[in-house]
């Protein structure tokens, strides 16, 4: 397994507990009443910040065409994205809230359950003399622009786990209105 830190530009990212994807078990859609069954997961869009960040994974054996599992088709892991954003080019890093493996210890003979998921560690490194874990609660979700130092780990060139986010650059999260005809706007009355 590899690990890589980058500075990354952040977009959608659900790495909190009180934001994390959960899925949903009622959908007619499997991937999401199975994410629902097994716990939910963090993810995030990460923006690479130069052409150099991506020649590095692919350098360290990262296989940017996989095939799509629904139609067979093969897809470029690497997306084309928001142009704001870094260099518009994103990888989208994921992490299971709960990942169970079991292992055979080579000494013993035993099987050992062990928990590869867990929420991501977020620090705010926007004061390095004064670093400390980022709060939801007290500093806010993260907004879309957010630049940050992204740690990860590849495994066998295909499997990406995220590990932690160090905040460099806070953008706040705006909310979008959930209607967009406007038609539900209402001023507040004056008298």
């Amino acid at each position: 397994m590899a690990k890589h830190v980058m500075e990354m530009v952040l977009e959608y990212a659900r790495v909190f507990a009180e934001n994390a994807d959960m899925g949903n078990a009622e959908s007619d859609q499997k991937w999401l009443r199975e994410l629902a069954k097994n716990g939910g997961q963090t993810v995030v869009n990460c923006y690479f910040t130069s052409e150099d960040q991506i020649d590095t994974l692919v350098e360290a054996g990262f296989e940017r065409i996989a095939l799509n599992p629904r139609t067979n088709e093969p897809v470029d892991r690497i997306k084309e994205g928001n142009p704001d954003f870094g260099i518009g080019k994103y990888l989208t890093l994921k992490r299971k809230l709960s990942d169970v493996r079991e292992f055979k210890d080579k000494k013993t003979g035993e099987f050992i359950n062990y928990d590869f998921g867990g929420l991501p560690k977020v620090v705010d490194l926007r004061d390095m003399n004064n670093k400390r874990f980022w709060s939801f609660a007290e500093d806010g979700p993260l907004g879309n622009g957010t630049r940050a130092m992204v740690e990860f780990d590849m495994y066998k060139g295909t499997t990406m786990r995220l590990e932690a986010v160090g905040i460099l650059d806070h953008v706040a999260y705006e909310e979008r209105a959930s209607s967009g005809s406007g038609m539900f706007d209402v001023k507040e009355d004056a008298a």
